[in-house]
């Protein structure tokens, strides 16, 4: 059996998987006024951390960008109003559609791959950034499977580390997958299980 290797700040309940946690998060706390938003649009988990650890705040209903991250704020007792399709795009659509009379803020990291927000006139607050974890001593079996959960565990894993012929590499959806600039698979929905299911089908 092939190794598999998980790049991801999120582990797998898999444990024939190698979890290499290659990036880690950096909370930051910008003044928010919560009480001027109808709703707030979340990305990731971490922006669902950010609420919980940084502002202990939670009587604001969330938008959602995917199950995943609906899943986890509704674990912390979170309100979710509504959950996209895991794509910035998507959520541009049901934003435009159905919030476009309403006071949204988008709590989003200090990078991000979609614009939708200033599209969209939305108010934004960086409330977290992510760094790479060093991982100069992990050693990449020959013939593995590398899985990416985001484009920045691409990033660092190529400060390091470099693609070789043998290896396949999968991720977690369409932006991830513009990271790598190789032949990639990508799995069928923006999910870490998704991907290890595409991972474990090889």
């Amino acid at each position: 059996m092939r190794k598999i290797y998980l790049f991801s700040k999120t582990p797998t309940k898999h444990r024939d998987v190698t979890h290499i946690p290659i990036i880690k998060t950096l909370f930051l706390k910008p003044e928010i006024d919560f009480s001027k938003y109808s709703y707030l649009v979340v990305t990731s988990k971490q922006s669902v951390n950010a609420l919980l650890k940084t502002y202990d705040h939670k009587s604001t209903p969330l938008i959602c960008i995917s199950k995943e991250t609906a899943s986890h704020a509704i674990k912390h007792d979170f309100s979710v109003e509504r959950i996209g399709f895991g794509y910035g795009d998507n959520l541009q659509e049901i934003l435009q559609e159905n919030y476009s009379d309403q006071t949204l803020l988008y709590l989003r990291p200090e990078v991000i791959a979609s614009n939708f927000a200033s599209e969209l006139g939305i108010d934004e607050a960086i409330v977290y950034h992510t760094v790479c974890n060093t991982q100069e001593n992990l050693t990449i079996e020959e013939n593995a499977i590398l899985a990416f959960s985001s484009p920045s565990s691409v990033e660092c894993f190529l400060q390091t580390h470099e693609f070789k012929k043998s290896h396949t590499i999968a991720v977690i959806g369409t932006t991830t997958q513009k990271a790598v600039k190789a032949k990639v698979l990508v799995a069928n929905e923006p999910t870490v299980e998704s991907l290890m299911t595409l991972c474990k089908n090889i």
